[in-house]
């Protein structure tokens, strides 16, 4: 006999039809949000909070009916306050000053009939942000001071009810205006942050192309003038063409491998490009920074070493220490080359297992003591090329990474690389046989 075909539980046909509404529901929520808003990140959906507000007038109507007339116009009075209030966020600059002069004619209409009128003089200085820089939003802040103090003594409203809209309206639109100030820097400071990341990125192709041309124009040229010069031999049937073939494998192969250095080095940010991130984070930490580094002569590990530092040391300040002030410094002692980065931030022990900073007792930390993952990342770097790490944290945090400052020296194959050297006298030959 057979089995019994085991039947897969099948979905209740009311969860399936929740689901489907709660799709649809939230469809329609996302496509009238989308219209009623423009699609910008310092917005959300903090407008959607300030609406409540509007239920002060319709609890006023709840605790003291009134005539149908008076409804009526209420209700179309905050359909117009819809309007008004979110068109006001498809504006920007002076042609807000409709919005904000709408919203306070509101209040101004309503305020003999409904003391919860409060309401539309509140939302118009909330716009005064939007009106342009600071200046210009105190002015249209003490327009509506004006408005309100004129129709509390010309439409005889309760003394103490002005004063709590003057208050209130001054509250709102201070804050808006702070806060709408501190958005248009932090764009400013996000635009200059990518135009410096452009730049930088330009610098960067220019100094790959730069590169390039130097390892392998030079190169090539002579890889040409050795296959020339082998396949005239060779037509002479002269021995000295299995020669020059050989200098050609020789040097193609030399070429591989110094551009496959330079990839090597492109992969990790260079010094120079981590010392300009530092500064743009401290920027916007508010991180005075002093640097002193001098023009030292770095090898493509050592340089990428000496970058994952700093980034990581930078990475650490700006996070955890609440300093003022950094300092980074780079130098070449007689057989070291020294990077330190030193901060006056609070006097702080590490976690062992964590790069995060605790409070805690002063103290220096050798340079063979365990640490946090992104230190103990360091010293390995800087143990691969000979070097130590030295943290010191008894005034302020000091970071000193030491890599051995060794001697450049020229092998026999650098005059492939150099084109100010002479020529082999085969290269002169070859280059005498194509000129004649």
């Amino acid at each position: 006999m057979t089995e019994p075909e085991q039947q897969t539980p099948e979905t209740p046909v009311t969860v399936t039809w929740l689901s489907k509404l709660f799709q649809a529901l939230s469809g329609f929520v996302l496509a009238i949000h989308r219209r009623l808003l423009p699609n910008r990140r310092e917005i959300g959906w903090i407008p959607y909070l300030w609406l409540f507000y509007l239920s002060l007038p319709v609890w006023s109507w709840i605790i003291r009916p009134a005539s149908t007339t008076v409804l009526l116009f209420g209700i179309l009075s905050l359909i117009l306050f819809l309007g008004i209030y979110f068109n006001a966020y498809w504006r920007r600059g002076r042609a807000v000053f409709w919005n904000i002069g709408a919203l306070a004619v509101l209040g101004l209409v309503w305020s003999p009939f409904n003391s919860a009128a409060i309401v539309f003089y509140i939302s118009a200085p909330g716009l005064a942000g939007a009106a342009g820089p600071p200046r210009i939003g105190r002015r249209v802040l003490a327009a509506i001071a004006v408005v309100i103090v004129l129709a509390t003594l010309l439409l005889d409203h309760p003394p103490l009810r002005g004063l709590l809209t003057l208050c209130l309206c001054g509250v709102v639109g201070a804050t808006n205006i702070y806060f709408a100030e501190l958005s248009r820097k932090g764009d400013a400071l996000r635009r200059s942050q990518e135009e410096v990341e452009r730049l930088a990125t330009i610098a960067e192709r220019e100094r790959i192309a730069r590169d390039l041309h130097d390892l392998l124009g030079h190169t090539l040229s002579v890889i040409t003038l050795k296959a020339e010069l082998a396949r005239k031999l060779s037509e002479r049937g002269d021995e000295r063409a299995a020669t020059e073939i050989a200098d050609v494998e020789r040097i193609s192969r030399d070429a591989l491998r110094q551009v496959r250095e330079a990839v090597e080095g492109y992969r990790e940010a260079g010094l120079a490009g981590e010392l300009a991130r530092a500064r743009l984070v401290c920027d916007a930490r508010e991180i005075t920074l002093d640097t002193d580094v001098a023009p030292v002569d770095l090898e493509t590990r050592q340089e990428a070493a000496l970058a994952m530092v700093l980034r990581e040391a930078v990475t650490n300040i700006a996070r955890h220490a609440r300093a003022t002030h950094c300092r980074i410094a780079l130098s070449r002692e007689p057989s070291e080359i020294v990077l330190s980065i030193h901060n006056n931030g609070r006097p702080a022990r590490f976690l062992p297992g964590h790069t995060r900073f605790l409070p805690g007792p002063s103290r220096a930390l050798p340079a063979t003591e365990p640490s946090g993952h992104g230190l103990i990342f360091m010293r390995e770097r800087m143990s691969e090329l000979g070097g130590r790490l030295l943290v010191d944290n008894t005034e302020g945090w000091l970071l000193e990474a030491r890599l051995p400052a060794h001697k450049r020296e020229r092998n026999a194959e650098s005059a492939v690389e150099d084109p100010a050297e002479p020529l082999p006298a085969s290269l002169e030959l070859a280059a005498g046989e194509a000129a004649s």
